[in-house]
This record gives C-alpha cells, structure tokens and sequence, in this order.
C-alpha cells in the first residue's frame, strides 16, 4: 500500500492588524480526521502546524524534511488554510507577472517585518518533491489561490490579508534559492493542484464551520468514496459550490506531466466516461461543458442521478457558451440531488475512420463505435479518410494514411485487445479535434490580445512570429530558446489557457492563468534555461503545437488532458516535450490561437 505523507497547515491566531480566522484549524483537524477513518489500510504520516507552528521558516522545514522523505509510489499532500495576499514582486520577478505582485500564503509571523511565502517560493518547493516522484497533492484555503483570504461580511469570513505595498528584496525569496543561483528560472513539478477559488474571488469561511471549500471538499470525498479521479472530485465539488451560491469558483490545474484522470492520493489512471455534471441556474439547468469541448445545439443527452446507472431523462442542449450550455429536459428533476448529463453524440467527428476488415467483424467495431463519442467508422471508404482500421492476415492495423504509418495492431479475434484498439481511436479523435478548436461566433475581436512567439534562433538572432504561423526550421543540434509574450488589451480580464499537443497524440496542460488589462506584455510562458526546442536522439523530425484557448471565463483545460498513445502492438517511444473578486462583463465568449513548430535534422528535405 502507498504511503501517505501529509503536511497540513492552518493559521487562525494572525497577530494584529491581520483578522483573526476561526475556520483554519478545523480545516486541518477535518482533513486529519478523514484521513486516519479513511486511509487506516495505509502508512500514514501526517505532520500540522497550527498557528504559532506555521512560521515561514517552519514550513520551508517541513516542507523539505517531512514531504520530502516521499519516494516514488509514495503519496505527499500538502494543505494549507489561512489568509492569502499579493505583494508586489521583486524587480528581478516583475516581467513574469500579471499585475507584477505575487501571490502568497501569510504566515504566522508575515507580518509587519517578515515574509509571506510567495507562489514562485511554493513552485520551488514543489519542484523539490516532484525530483523524488511521489504523487503529489496540493490544496490551498485562501483568497487568490486559483493562481498561487478571508474579510468580514454578513454571512462569511473572508480569507484576505491587505496586499502588501511594499516591493520584497529579491535576496528574500526562499532564503536566498534564486539570488544564490543567479536567475529568475523557477523549476518545474509533476503534482495536482486544488485552489478554493480564483485569483479575483475570495475564500470565504462560515462563523462556525471552517473553510467552505475544504468543509465541500471532505464532504464530498466521505459521499464519494475515495476511489474517484481529480477531475470528477472537481465537478462534484464545483456541484456543491454552486448550489449553495457561495460565489467562489473552485480551481483544479494539473501541473507537468500527469492527468486529472487518476485516482485520488493514489496516481493510478481510471478510465472515466464522458459525463458533465449539471445545476439549476435561476430558471434554468445548465450543463458544465460548452462549444469548448465539442457541444453544440445539436447534441442529445442522457440525464443520470449520481449514484444510478439507468438513465431517469433525456435532454437537448438549447444553446451552448464557451465553458456551459443551458439544456431542456423532458420531464422534471428533483431538488437536493445531484445529476448528470451523458452525452449521445458530440456534432461533427473529426474526422471518419475508414473501415476495412472482413464482414464479419463490422458489426463489433461499429457496436464499439457507439460507446466513443468521436469514433466514426465509415464502411464505405473513398480513399480520403486520413486514418484507417484495416485486416492485415491476423491483426487489425490502425493507420495514419497521410505519414503512412501505422499507430497501433490488434490480433483478430483477441476482443479485449480490439476493444483497446477503438478506445485509442476514440483518442486520436479526441486530440484532432483539440487540435483544430476553434469558435467562428465569438463576439471578441481578436485584437483583444497580442500573442508573440520568440525564438532565439542563435544568440542574439530572434524572431517573432504572430499566431497562425507554420515555422519551419532546420535543426542543427544547438537548442532553441523560446518564450511566448502575452499582452491583454481588453476591457477586462481575460483568461489564457496553454496546452501541448505532441506528436504521439498527447494533450498536456503547460498554464492557465487570467491576465487583466496592460500596457505592456506578460511573459506568459518559456524563458527559462529549460524552455527549448530541441530533437531527443533518435528523432530526426518533430512537430509540435501550442493551443492557446483566450476565454472571459476559465477554462477546464483538464478535460482535455490525454496521455500519449503507445505506437505499435497494442510499447510506445515517448518523446520528451520541448521545454514545455472583479465582475464580468462579457461572458460566455472564446476563441483560439496556435503554433505549429516543426523541426528536422539539417540534411533532411522539409515538404
């Protein structure tokens, strides 16, 4: 069994001028509690520091010597409930910040003379880790968590310290870590993150309760049992936020090379079926998933009540946004329960896969076909379709009929393995169709914001290159610097979403984050020494893509993560990735941007 090792932090007694909280350490002892009734099968170490434990130092401490004795198949968790602030970064640290403050989590002894622990402090720490390879769990309680606090109202306590005027001494962050090494490089992990809102809401606490979104969160995992992925532990939490309009957004990112879809405190991959959870809104039910991830007035839905297997409804998408769809249901739902939508259909498959195997196993691949979405066999081929399922003597072959190679091969009458077979097909669909998102109705212009790719071709040769572009370049062996610049020049936040799609059909999440209105531009992504294109051995071409998805509201990049597939009888060469509270006016609207970066081998023709 997986050991679990928990650092769990919750700071109540702020001295003054900071407001005193009344939820944190409850979070900690809730978290605590469900761990040792839920988790008694498995070592557990879980280490608290409460109030005039969770000094900075201290936690830098623990952080190192108790997280870090987590090894690979181990299980870290790092919580943290208390107030959240911004302060105004470094001069050294400005040009990688929206609005150049930090984000921070404020320590017992922050304030007035100390130091909050800042979002690039944590990144570091993090990092630090991730070099053991544990799987690793992150959840912040506090204001402007969703990238990195809680005032008194008439029902809640907000969890937000004042920002911090004062711009902090670059030498200050981590005890010296970047000023000692010379450079502004934050390293990179592999971890889940949960954050109890984003970074314009606050995190509100009851008088009695503790922290909402850490009370919804252990509520919802004691109803769900713990064998549930992050990503339908986020949609059922998103369910109970909503419902009780609490007026905060909880936020899950998946940091480096890992996906939502594994099991919680576990890391092992779960095969979840596509389902959007849905909530009354005023008059209306409303469908967490819109024109972002394939839906449109054409789709029909299935309606399931958490917990049952049959369908109880069915139900139309009336109108689809961005990131939602309002949908009609025949008939009426209870209140107080939580349901589902199931889609039947997404418009338009990407792309028809041609079919060519003996009659008599036709009817098993389209009998799959109906379980995938975005599987379309055509039994009828004219020789268009770029990939194919063709009979080859005793095996099945998936082919890209366009590189004319084949992906994946499945023994004939092995029905396990075709079944394996269709669900990578239903994968290489689900990534052409990232690929080619687009939203042609958006009312935002697309001088809304200014995207710039540079690649430093040699030291000091740089080019940029505006969205939409092909680059093409020959590749010589020396690395190739990039950084992408970002600048929002509408009226309000924007929020910009980054995803990797690789040549081995892999969608990986690189950032997510909103960036408000700005004169000059924000170095969104790259610039670090590790933030290169480059061949791995053994290749000698490449292409890469970046997406980035400009939305008014977040979006759930996580659902469109997709491990890379393994070429070959159903084992794979895994290429390394090059480098890689305001009120909202507009809503509902997005569009698309992308890169597409091929390298060859200097030598080799380009076509």
């Amino acid at each position: 069994m997986k050991p679990i090792y928990a650092l769990l932090v919750g700071i109540d007694n702020y001295p003054a001028p900071l407001p005193k909280l009344g939820g944190s350490v409850k979070d900690v002892q809730k978290i605590k509690t469900y761990l040792e009734k839920n988790f008694s099968d498995r070592p557990l170490h879980i280490k608290t520091l409460l109030n005039e434990e969770a000094t900075y130092e201290n936690l830098i401490q623990n952080f190192r010597e108790h997280l870090g004795q987590a090894k690979e198949s181990d299980v870290a968790w790092f919580h943290y409930s208390g107030h959240g602030s911004r302060q105004l970064a470094a001069k050294e640290f400005q040009e990688l910040n929206s609005g150049k403050k930090d984000e921070t989590l404020v320590l017992i002894n922050s304030r007035p003379t100390g130091n909050d622990l800042a979002d690039k402090e944590l990144g570091v720490l993090l990092s630090e880790i991730s070099m053991n390879k544990p799987h690793l769990m992150v959840t912040l309680d506090c204001c402007h968590s969703g990238s990195g606090t809680r005032s008194a109202d008439e029902v809640f306590t907000k969890r937000l310290s004042v920002d911090r005027p004062d711009e902090r001494p670059f030498e200050s962050y981590l005890q010296g870590y970047f000023k000692n090494r010379g450079t502004t490089d934050s390293p990179s992990g592999n971890y889940i993150f949960y954050a109890a809102c984003n970074r314009f809401q606050s995190a509100k606490e009851s008088f009695s309760g503790g922290g909402l979104f850490t009370d919804n969160f252990i509520n919802t995992l004691s109803q769900s049992g713990k064998d549930i992925s992050y990503n339908d532990l986020l949609i059922k939490l998103r369910q109970g936020v909503v419902k009780m309009k609490w007026d905060q957004d909880p936020q899950l990112e998946v940091i480096g090379d890992i996906t939502g879809y594994t099991k919680f405190l576990d890391g092992s991959p779960m095969k979840d079926a596509p389902k959007f959870a849905i909530a009354k809104s005023d008059n209306d039910w409303v469908m967490e998933a819109g024109q972002i991830f394939g839906i449109n007035e054409d789709v029909n839905l299935s309606i399931m009540e958490d917990g049952v297997d049959a369908p109880i409804a069915k139900a139309k998408v009336k109108y689809a946004n961005a990131q939602n769809s309002v949908i009609d249901i025949e008939g009426s739902l209870a209140d107080g329960k939580k349901y589902w939508a199931v889609p039947l259909n997404l418009p338009g498959a990407p792309f028809q896969v041609a079919l060519q195997v003996d009659e008599k196993y036709q009817q098993e691949f389209t009998d799959q076909e109906k379980q995938f979405l975005n599987v379309s066999f055509n039994l009828t081929p004219d020789g268009s379709e770029p990939f194919e399922v063709k009979q080859n003597n005793d095996f099945f072959e998936f082919n890209d009929t366009i590189k004319k190679q084949t992906l994946l091969r499945s023994k004939v009458g092995d029905k396990a393995s075709m079944d394996e077979l269709v669900r990578k097909v239903n994968h290489v669909a689900s990534w052409t169709r990232t690929f080619n998102l687009q939203n042609n109705k958006t009312n935002l212009n697309p001088g809304s914001c200014t995207i710039n790719l540079e690649l430093e071709m040699t030291p000091g040769n740089i080019q940029k290159y505006e969205p939409g572009q092909e680059i093409k370049f020959k590749y010589d062996g020396s690395r190739v610097p990039f950084k992408l610049w970002i600048q929002n020049n509408f009226t309000q936040p924007l929020n910009f979403a980054l995803v990797y799609l690789s040549d081995h059909y892999g969608a990986f999440q690189r950032k997510n984050e909103p960036l408000e209105k700005s004169e000059q531009p924000t170095l969104f992504y790259g610039g670090t020494t590790d933030d290169v294109f480059y061949l791995p051995d053994g290749l000698s071409t490449s292409t890469d893509c970046f997406l980035i998805i400009i939305s008014t509201e977040r979006t759930d990049d996580f659902q469109l993560s997709l491990e890379e597939i393994e070429f070959a009888d159903i084992k794979a060469n895994f290429r390394a990735i090059p480098g890689m509270s305001q009120p909202t006016k507009v809503k509902g609207e997005w569009f698309t941007a992308r890169y597409v970066i091929t390298l060859e081998r200097s030598g080799m023709s380009i076509s």
